[in-house]
This record gives C-alpha cells, structure tokens and sequence, in this order.
C-alpha cells in the first residue's frame, strides 16, 4: 500500500461518508403521490375490462429525494395478476410489491387498495357505415352519388355494448 498522499485520500474517505450520510438520512427524504395505471396481467383473450373505466390508482411514495425524484419521472405501473378463472366480477388487493421500485422507496399508501373489476366477454359486430348528410348545397349544385368505401365496419368490445 503506498502512503503517497495519505493526507488527501482519508480526507476523501470522510467526504465520501460523510455524504452518503447525507444523502440516506431520514431528514432528506421526499413523499410524494402519483397516479399510477394498474397492468392487469393473464387477462384471458376473450375478456374486456367493463368497470373502473380508468384503471389507475393513487400511490404515496417516501425515501430518499434523489430516488424519489427518480422514480416521479419514469414509468411505473401496478401489476396485478389475475387468477387463471374469473367469473363477471373479481375484486383484488393492490399491494406495494407489485410496484418495480429501488429498495429504499417504500409506498406508504394506495388508495383506493382494493378495487372492484367487473369483466365480459369480447364480441365482434358488423355495422353499416353511413355518412350522415348535413347541411345543404347551394342551389346551383347538385350531389349525384355518394359512395362509401368500405360499406362495413367490423368493431368489437364488450358484447353487452354491441
């Protein structure tokens, strides 16, 4: 080990301890509250969600400034993995662990923590496409044809919408 300036690398050493102390201590710390969506995960192929029609939900988050700082400006979602069967209704417990967070972020609160998932089944339906006609031409003008391209539309979503 060479003691070529001992002097500068114990004072280097304080500063670094010092600073991490700093950064950790419980004084420098941030909350905040986000609104993060909910993933559902194993949705079957054939379900759409009916209600909430937004899933979201409100997330309180503490530690360090600079992690939380972090952690407001990216992407995080809840993930909820449903069970492999779900009838018409299922209602799930959010929990913090399934937030991808760095360790010392801990999540103090999500509100609402238990939410109420009502499903049905996924349906496809043709309809006619028509264009509506609005207004009126000028005298001196006359509309021939109106032609529509395609003719029909094949939409889905929840079968008790279609």
């Amino acid at each position: 080990m060479k003691l070529k300036n001992l002097g500068l690398k114990i004072f280097s050493l304080g500063v670094a301890i010092a600073l991490s102390i700093y950064v950790n201590r419980e004084t420098n710390s941030s909350v905040i509250i986000r609104s993060v969506p909910i993933e559902l995960r194993n949705l079957a192929a054939d379900l759409v969600v009916v209600s909430p029609q937004s899933l979201r939900t409100r997330v309180t988050l503490r530690g360090p400034s600079y992690l939380v700082n972090r952690v407001s400006n990216r992407d995080i979602s809840l993930k909820v993995s449903l069970p492999n069967e779900v009838g018409e209704n299922l209602r799930v417990q959010l929990h913090g662990e399934d937030l991808d967070l760095p360790e010392p972020v801990e999540v103090v609160a999500i509100d609402p923590a238990e939410l109420e998932l009502k499903f049905d089944r996924l349906g496809t339906r043709e309809i006619p496409v028509v264009v509506p006609h609005i207004g009126a031409l000028r005298p001196e003008l006359r509309l021939e044809s109106l032609e529509v391209d395609p003719r029909i539309a094949l939409v889905s979503g929840a079968s008790h919408d279609l």
